[in-house]
């Protein structure tokens, strides 16, 4: 700061002006032939700022102060500088104590001092001893009063505050100012070590470079750079324009405070009714400090500031904290104007800087106002944008590291795969990766592990900042290498449901990908057909009918033969008996008639109806046979049982095998039949009326709703 409350900082190598390659130092050798020079452009000839520069004094560095005249000044604006000199010469008593000097400037001075009505410590700016010559005191002391006019105008955390304004015991003015316990931001700058100490980082270890984030402490500097902007805004919003924003007017506090200093140059784009106001379109000569001028600065010509010159200055601060120096440079003052006003200023390629904020500052020192952000506010939101990305594009770059990881991963598994095949070694199983991973071999599983992290990466970073260009490649990428992966290695399920998520991949692959889709369906459609097919629960109410209605004749021809039966001729009896098959089939035929929509509709339902016929088939059969072959009715029912265990058995394999215990009940009934002969028709009742409740109650259509 060149007048700030602390000491100025020591000569920096960081910040000097760079020798950057120009014109000589002198006003008569700065021509206007020199390439890409703007001599008849909008910011005029060099004759007009060599004229303008002229009477300027010092370094480029240095702040150029206005030359301050009391016509300017209002009727009002007079009086009180009329009132503050009869005030000084009544005063007797002094309101202040002042201390040591702890900052010096250009024109002015700062002192430690101790206000003592209030009893607090203060900071106070007076004008430089060496300037107070009689000539040009009133002057002096104008341009101090309007400092301090212009500065308790602007009440905000970020500007420093104006207490009072006082006179020392020669009657020259005071501007008693809020003390701040701190430095320059400048002085930091020139000492990164301190730097983050001073902006809460973690210092690390000076001795190894590694260990020192310089994007961190870049971060930490943009965050001042937006307090800075906020402040210079609220000054906008009053119509006070600074002029002079650059690092060492910036104050950085001990407890975290930032504060916009030094608002000697400033000036009001609004007439001030009271007149005390230094109006910038008055304003004649070059002010501020020449290595971070706007070009229009540099014509001296008032009517062309406004709030977008102070645009500039602070992306010339910004370009400081990117570069390590003030974008304009020179040996001299006029080699430094021959720079503002004829060349673009440009990043070095050492900087490094991030495209987005090399951008962001390339705009707010674009040379022609209209071509900058229209306000500081604006400048802001673009840096905060700025550094939301900056979090998105670390999240990018570590999920593009594992992009690369995949791709290389995939190449090795392509060609191992390759050398197999001409060795003859025929495909290999992806299920093997712990093999793989233990003689160093390409681990297939290990795609789905990077994919995973790839995909939730580039997401989170495009949740963060949804244009990151970037990201969005780097997704559509990973998409591409494993749905080409999962294409060629048998698995288009995967590479459909992963295609499904863009539509940005190469047109050849979207049509394999479509190729792939329509294959998938047809094999859904046909397992869903499967499935339905073997499904238990369709038509298992019409199964249920059909068994009820045969249980009037399995159950109650067994019943009416056990108990009341007469005797009848062996051959009576075998036709009766071969009646009962006959008569169920004739029944079975009408239901499967009748409901044949339901009963033709599964392959369950099929084979039950089937099942039902052959085990008919079969009982007709054994009646045929015992007939034939001599035996007696009895013994050849006691058979019977078995077939039914038989049919039983088979059918419950082919659906559910919990179906056996039916079978099981009808094997029981085959060998109580077979030993007790007198009760064989209780026997088969009694197996037949357990397969009828348990097939009508529902139990074995409803075991399983899943093929077998």
């Amino acid at each position: 700061m060149s007048e700030g409350n602390e000491a100025g900082p020591p000569a920096r190598g960081r910040g000097a002006p760079s020798d950057t390659a120009g014109p000589d130092a002198t006003v008569d050798t700065l021509g206007t032939d020199s390439e890409g020079a703007d001599t008849d452009g909008t910011w005029g000839t060099w004759e007009t700022v060599s004229a303008a520069a002229r009477t300027l004094q010092g370094s480029p560095m240095q702040t150029q102060m206005p030359q301050a005249e009391l016509e300017s000044v209002g009727t009002t604006g007079r009086q009180a500088l009329g009132a503050f000199e009869a005030e000084r010469q009544a005063s007797a008593e002094a309101p202040l104590v002042l201390g040591e000097v702890i900052g010096e400037g250009g024109r002015g001075i700062v002192r430690a001092a101790t206000q003592t009505a209030m009893g607090r410590e203060v900071a106070v700016k007076a004008v430089r001893p060496s300037l107070r010559e009689a000539l040009s005191q009133r002057r002096t002391t104008l341009e101090l009063l309007q400092e301090a006019w212009i500065t308790g105008r602007l009440e905000h955390p970020n500007i420093i505050p104006v207490y009072d304004i006082a006179s020392d015991e020669d009657g020259q003015p005071l501007i008693v100012l809020k003390r701040i316990e701190g430095e320059s931001w400048a002085s930091l700058l020139a000492e990164p070590e301190r730097a983050r100490e001073r902006l809460g980082l973690d210092p690390g270890d000076p001795a190894d470079p590694a260990d020192l984030d310089e994007a961190e402490l870049l971060d930490a500097h943009l965050r001042v750079l937006m307090a800075v902007c906020t402040a210079v805004h609220f000054a906008h919003d009053r119509r006070i324009l600074h002029l002079d924003i650059k690092p060492e007017n910036v104050m950085l506090g001990s407890h975290g405070e930032i504060y916009v200093a030094d608002w000697g140059v400033a000036a009001s784009l609004a007439p001030d009714p009271a007149g005390k106001l230094p109006l910038a379109a008055r304003r004649s000569g070059i002010v501020g400090t020449p290595s971070y001028m706007a070009p229009e600065m540099a014509l001296g010509d008032g009517e062309r500031l406004d709030e977008r010159t102070d645009v500039y200055l602070l992306g010339a601060t910004l370009h400081e904290l990117i570069a390590g120096r003030p974008p304009h440079g020179g040996r001299s003052i006029m080699e430094v104007l021959y720079a503002v006003s004829h060349t673009e200023p440009r990043l070095p390629e050492h900087a490094h800087a991030p495209p987005e904020l090399a951008e962001i500052c390339r705009k707010a020192m674009a040379r022609e106002p209209e071509d900058r952000y229209a306000s500081a506010q604006e400048l802001r939101r673009a840096i905060a944008d700025f550094r939301s990305h900056r979090v998105a594009s670390h999240i990018a770059n570590e999920a593009q590291e594992r992009l690369d990881e995949l791709e290389a991963l995939l190449v090795a598994l392509a060609e191992r795969a390759r050398a197999e095949a001409e060795a003859g070694v025929g495909a290999w199983d992806e299920e093997a990766s712990v093999e793989a991973s233990s003689d160093n071999r390409p681990d297939p599983q290990r795609r789905k592990e990077l994919f995973a992290q790839i995909r939730f990466g580039f997401e989170q970073s495009l949740a963060a900042w949804p244009e990151n260009e970037a990201a969005l490649r780097g997704l559509v990428r990973a998409r591409e290498l494993i749905v080409r992966y999962e294409l060629d290695h048998g698995a288009p399920a995967i590479a459909v449901a992963i295609a499904s998520r863009t539509r940005d991949l190469p047109a050849e692959l979207l049509a394999r990908v479509d190729e792939a889709y329509a294959r998938e369906q047809g094999r859904q459609a046909e397992l869903e057909r499967i499935h339905a097919d073997h499904d238990p629960n369709l038509g298992r109410r019409t199964r249920s009918f059909m068994i009820f209605v045969l249980s009037f004749v399995w159950i109650g021809f067994p019943l009416y033969e056990q108990l009341v039966a007469p005797e009848y001729p062996r051959a009576k009896t075998f036709l009766l008996y071969g009646l009962v098959p006959v008569l169920s089939l004739a029944v079975l035929a009408v239901l499967r008639v009748w409901a044949r929509d339901s009963l033709t509709r599964t392959h369950i339902n099929r084979l039950s109806v089937s099942t039902v016929a052959l085990g008919l088939a079969f009982q007709l059969l054994l009646t045929l046979a015992g007939y034939f072959a001599g035996l007696g009715a009895l013994q050849t029912m006691a058979f019977l049982p078995l077939v039914w265990a038989c049919v039983v058995s088979l059918m419950a394999m082919a659906i559910d095998a919990r179906g056996l215990v039916l079978g099981a009940a009808f094997g029981l009934a085959t060998l109580g039949a077979s030993v007790w002969t007198d009760f064989t028709f209780a026997f088969i009742g009694a197996a037949n009326s357990f397969a009828a409740v348990a097939i009508v109650s529902g139990w074995w259509p409803r075991v399983s709703s899943s093929p077998n």
